[in-house]
């Protein structure tokens, strides 16, 4: 069970890699960077440049789109849940379910919102990351 979980993920990673994150080279190699010449710019890649100047800016970068699958996650949940609501057809059973949905996708929706916070609170404030990038 844990050796198939595991092989997944590392299927999984290598995919990622290769299709998102490894450079993409047009026709000339000068062009891996974002600004033509300089290595300190960034990346590019499929998905758009990667700020490798600093390990705070790629993890800003990394947690910037988890963040915003994560908010896409939760509003699509959001508006599923309303679908259920409006075609529960007034059975009490599915009108319940979608309102538990409601809640449970506003308190994801909540612990995003606290977490960012809490996050940039801790990281910025009390540790003192600012000066290497870390910054939500």
């Amino acid at each position: 069970m844990v050796n198939s979980r595991l092989t997944k993920f590392a299927i999984f990673a290598w995919i990622f890699l290769f299709v998102f994150a490894f450079p993409v080279a047009a026709q000339d190699s000068t062009q891996i960077f974002c600004i033509d010449g300089d290595p300190l710019s960034g990346i590019r890649t499929a998905i758009g440049c990667i700020n490798a100047s600093s390990p705070g800016g790629l993890v800003n970068q990394i947690v910037n789109w988890v963040l915003g699958i994560a908010i896409t996650a939760t509003l699509v949940s959001i508006v599923y849940s309303g679908f259920l609501y409006v075609t529960s057809s007034g059975d009490q059973k599915k009108v319940v379910q979608a309102k538990t949905f409601l809640i449970s996708s506003i308190s994801g929706l909540v612990v995003i919102a606290l977490g960012v916070v809490l996050l940039n609170f801790i990281g910025v404030r009390v540790l003192g990351l600012d000066p290497w990038g870390f910054r939500l």
